[in-house]
């Protein structure tokens, strides 16, 4: 059986060194402060739409259509 999507491979036996991963710097502290609050800021507003629509199909609400 082929494990599903959702799944993630056991990477138990690598090392550390050896996955690879996206490193992000900045010229300041306050550069790196206000990109982190924009991403916040982004994030938040995707998780309020998400709930507010999952909250009107729940309820039943014909409003709550996928734009």
């Amino acid at each position: 059986m082929e494990p599903s999507t959702c799944e993630l491979p056991d990477h138990t036996g690598i090392q550390l060194e050896k996955i690879p991963y996206i490193r992000l710097r900045f010229d300041s502290l306050q550069l790196a402060q206000e990109i982190l609050q924009r991403l916040e800021n982004d994030v938040t507003a995707i998780w309020n739409i998400a709930y507010y629509k999952f909250s009107m199909i729940k309820l039943g609400s014909k409003s709550a259509q996928v734009i």
